[in-house]
C-alpha cells in the first residue's frame, strides 16, 4: 500500500520524502517499481503457449476447440 501512494503521488513529493514520511527503503521502492515493470519465466511461458494454440486454432479455420488442437 505505501508503494501505491508513493506511485501516485510521485509527482507531487519526492520519492526521498515520502520513503522517510512513510518509514520505507528508497531501495525497497526502487526493487518494487522494477518488479512491477518485469515479466516473470511463469508470464513469458504463459504467452508464448497462448500465441501456439491461438495460432493453431486460426489453422483450423476456428472450427477446433481444446481437445482437438491437443
Amino acid at each position: 500500500m505505501k508503494y501505491v501512494f508513493i506511485e501516485k503521488h510521485q509527482a507531487e513529493f519526492s520519492i526521498k520524502a515520502m520513503c522517510r514520511v512513510l518509514r520505507v527503503a528508497r531501495s525497497g521502492w526502487y526493487t518494487w517499481c522494477q518488479r512491477r515493470t518485469r515479466i516473470s519465466t511463469r508470464q513469458q511461458f504463459r504467452q508464448h503457449c497462448d500465441s501456439v494454440v491461438l495460432a493453431a486454432f486460426t489453422r483450423s479455420k476456428q472450427r477446433y476447440g481444446a481437445p482437438r488442437l491437443t
